[in-house]
């Protein structure tokens, strides 16, 4: 309806790429590991999980294998879980702050605050530096799939599908 008005934001838009591209702030995409999927990241750290080898995690150039699976990152924490076993540990030195057992547990979210986990069924969460089951946000029933959830400050975010649809829900915990 306001072409100039458009067309103006068009080349702030075009100005601002090209004074990135100038400053160096902006990279091409690259490989960082392969096989590899699961990604999770948190500043410039990097966490994923390497198919039948287990999780690792990167940070200061430097690539580190955990001991488990799925490992999740957020603020200053990583999480892994090494079979029913899930570990919360600080990210710097990998010590772990806590370790508890969770029957089931296939992924992992951990923020500043919050700790979700998904089993087959349920997307649990918890504040970080406790134990036990936290409290359940979702349970489905087969066939219905969850996805991996995802954790900014006190929202948790998954995925639901179902035969006949398939939808994202947000949870403010």
């Amino acid at each position: 309806e306001r072409p100039r008005g458009q067309r103006l934001l068009r080349v702030l838009v075009a100005a601002s790429l090209l004074l990135a591209l100038l400053d160096g702030t902006v990279q091409a995409a690259g490989t960082v590991a392969s096989p590899a999927g699961d990604p999770s990241a948190e500043g410039a750290d990097l966490a994923w999980q390497q198919p039948r080898v287990g999780g690792f995690l990167r940070q200061n150039g430097t690539t580190a294998q955990l001991p488990g699976n799925n490992p999740a990152i957020g603020a200053t924490f990583v999480a892994w879980h090494n079979g029913p076993q899930l570990t919360v540990a600080d990210r710097a030195s990998l010590t772990p702050l806590t370790v508890d057992s969770v029957p089931g547990v296939q992924t992992i979210a951990v923020s500043r605050s919050w700790l979700a986990y998904r089993t087959p069924t349920e997307i649990h969460v918890r504040p970080v530096a406790e134990t036990g089951p936290g409290t359940t946000v979702v349970k489905v029933k087969s066939p219905a799939q969850l996805g991996r959830p995802a954790l900014s400050v006190d929202l948790v975010v998954f995925h639901r599908a179902t035969s006949e649809a398939s939808w994202i829900t947000a949870v403010n915990i």
